[in-house]
């Protein structure tokens, strides 16, 4: 008896208890929550939902008709809904209501009836929750589809930046790639500053807060972003005070770059548009993928047809100047250079000496004709000494001889030093200037080392010929007979294929 009676006591607390909090669950409650008449006024309002609404005061609204809250379309729902709950069944719609002050809020609500003790509706309860987050992506996602579906390629990023900037209403947008195989330097694709396209920029990622995101996080920072970045002073230039930015992914998981949007106010709302920066940076990640394919093969075709046109002029011409003249021409269709100068090893000085140069920058008075290279102040004599290629991407911030401080002054901006060997030994280098920055890849220059391997062939065929002439020279005029001959030898064995019989003369 006394264990069923302490039973029943603990039961009733628990009832009361619960009772007490069932109001403090309702009042509190991040949903609207309001009971109407069965006409559809409004009698009463859940803390909450007037705390949403920014409402102060309930009475002035007290049993003013619910679906006046509602304009249009939404307003024939809400009609739809009461109706639909006053009949004992479930009403629902989603609509726009702003709140008192006029901030735009939208709602998804259910109307249900609350019965009373026959089973009747007597009134109605009605829930609405704040979709709002939930819409403004939705419109977003279709704002930034709808304006990047139509267009591929550089076209696309450039429409990808704009509308994301649009749509997310922040100043600027921008997309990157990686440029090295470290992933210590980005360049931009497409940059969006508010009213118009800026230049696109390279830039190195220590210091930034791009950094960590080329790493592999979504990085968000909603304020204060030049103090957490000093090193940053692009930051200080656009007076970029917020930053979000997700990294974008080939289909085998490498980072490719990222995307980012900056503003010049603080972010209140950070993360909830990361998930549409994923859906987009996942987008740009497959058009880079398929932009640097399509490039590649039409650089692998654009470098054939240069190698074979090297080739033919190595056969076709019979002065090393003309020769020279050949390869510029044709290598400049597949790497751009402002200058391309050929220097050739003198074993008595030890010192390379220029013997020739093209390209379109031409002064007199930056590395002429017969100027002298030391080996260990120059990028022609590293790559001579190593028998390997060496690249300069950027000579502001990395010079490291004379010659390149020389080039630097000329406003030279990144080189590629390129060997000539023979037979596992060093005759010569080739180097190309560019007056742009990070002009030169280490993929340029393996395609590079290509065309230096061809030009040293043709140097020491003409060495040999010019070689064999002089002997023959020194020779009676009989044996003279045999130069033409030797040479036409020489010029079949540089198209002959390996193996190939060598047909009589």
């Amino acid at each position: 008896m006394a264990s069923t009676i302490a039973e029943n006591k603990s039961r009733e607390e628990t009832l009361q208890v619960t009772a007490e909090l069932n109001p403090q669950l309702i009042e509190w409650s991040l949903d609207c929550i309001e009971v109407l008449d069965l006409d559809g006024r409004v009698l009463s309002m859940n803390f909450g939902g007037m705390k949403m609404l920014e409402i102060r005061d309930f009475e002035p609204l007290k049993n003013s008709p619910w679906v006046e809250f509602w304009h249009g379309q939404d307003k024939e729902a809400a009609q739809a809904a009461v109706a639909a709950a006053r009949n004992g069944d479930v009403g629902r719609f989603t609509g726009h209501c702003p709140t008192l002050t006029g901030t735009p809020k939208w709602w998804d609500v259910v109307l249900t009836p609350i019965l009373d003790a026959k089973g009747k509706p007597e009134r109605l309860l009605a829930v609405g929750r704040d979709v709002t987050e939930q819409r403004q992506a939705e419109e977003t996602l279709r704002a930034i589809t709808e304006g990047t579906a139509a267009v591929t390629g550089s076209d696309f990023f450039r429409s990808l930046v704009r509308h994301l900037a649009q749509a997310l209403r922040v100043r600027y947008a921008f997309v990157a790639e990686c440029t090295d195989k470290a992933k210590s330097r980005v360049r931009t694709l497409a940059f969006w500053a508010g009213e118009d396209f800026v230049e696109n920029i390279d830039f190195t990622l220590r210091g930034t807060p791009c950094e960590k995101v080329i790493g592999g996080e979504v990085c968000c920072y909603p304020e204060h972003l030049t103090s957490l970045f000093p090193e940053d002073q692009e930051l200080v230039t656009l007076k970029a005070e917020s930053y979000k930015g997700v990294p974008l992914y080939s289909s085998a998981g490498d980072i490719l770059g990222h995307l980012v949007v900056m503003d010049d106010k603080p972010m209140s709302d950070v993360h909830p548009n990361v998930p549409i920066l994923r859906i987009f940076a996942a987008r740009a990640g497959v058009e880079l993928e398929r932009k640097r394919a399509e490039e590649a093969l039409r650089k692998s075709e654009e470098r054939r047809r240069t190698l074979l046109d090297i080739n033919n002029a190595i056969v076709t011409k019979l002065t090393r100047d003309d020769l020279f003249c050949a390869i510029s021409e044709a290598l400049g269709r597949a790497v751009p250079f402002d200058r391309l100068a050929l220097t050739l090893y003198e074993p008595a000085a030890d010192l390379l000496r220029i013997v020739t140069y093209a390209g379109p920058y031409q002064r007199a008075d930056y590395s002429p004709i017969g100027r002298a290279l030391d080996l260990r102040d120059s990028p022609a004599g590293w790559a001579f000494i190593h028998q390997k290629p060496l690249l300069r991407s950027n000579l502001e911030t990395d010079r490291q001889s004379s010659s390149e401080e020389r080039a630097f002054g000329h406003g030279f901006r990144s080189l590629c030093a390129l060997p000539l060997t023979i037979r596992g030994k060093s005759i010569g280098a080739v180097t190309l200037g560019s007056l742009q920055r990070f002009q030169y890849t280490e993929a340029d220059a393996e395609f590079l080392m290509d065309v230096a391997n061809q030009i040293a062939i043709a140097i020491d065929n003409m060495r040999a010929y010019d070689d064999l002439r002089r002997r023959v020279l020194r020779l009676g005029d009989a044996d003279r007979r045999s130069l033409a001959c030797c040479r036409w030898r020489l010029r079949f064995d540089w198209r002959r294929p390996s193996g190939t019989p060598r047909p009589p003369p």
